[in-house]
């Protein structure tokens, strides 16, 4: 904006002087006092440019400061809902972590719990399939039946200790 108003303002000021000498140039008149008009001429311009200049830099200025006092309280509005989003979304962050946490808590106690449902469901087959291989073994080494009705059995033979390594 500032280089189009120096632009407009150098630009009046050729086109005075080039006008200005034209027009003396055309007129009838001496030297001398063609030089004289040339001179006033000029002086009128350099004066009409410096307070073209002087006008320009002044609109300039309020044209900045009326910005400012446009784009200050835009700033400030705007930085001022970047720090509501801001707190928005820290609370909502805060707000899931601790559902998921609760979650992951509810999930391991399920876990837990089936976990122990199923060491009690499997415990009965271990006891059985603990028998059955007992009874294998007993059958393999031709150990007689009453051995196992025995109350003073060895271990090996025992249903409950299941086989021994």
């Amino acid at each position: 904006m500032m280089t189009e108003s120096k632009n407009f303002v150098v630009g009046f000021f050729m086109g005075s002087l080039v006008g200005a000498a034209v027009a003396l140039l055309w007129a009838p008149g001496s030297g001398e006092e063609t030089r004289g008009q040339i001179k006033d001429i000029s002086f009128d311009a350099r004066d009409k440019a410096a307070e073209l200049v002087n006008k320009a830099g002044e609109a300039i200025s309020t044209a900045r400061d009326k910005a400012t006092d446009y784009v200050a309280p835009a700033v400030d509005a705007a930085s001022q809902a970047v720090g509501g989003v801001k707190e928005k979304a820290a609370s909502a962050v805060g707000g899931v972590k601790e559902k998921a946490v609760g979650a992951v808590g509810v999930a391991s106690e399920f876990v837990h719990v089936r976990t122990e449902q199923v060491k009690a469901a499997a415990q009965p087959l271990v006891e059985t399939v603990s028998t059955g291989i007992s009874h294998a073994r007993d059958a393999m080494t031709g150990k007689p039946e009453s051995a196992k009705d025995n109350t003073t059995s060895t271990p090996e033979t025992t249903a409950t200790d299941g086989p021994t390594a």
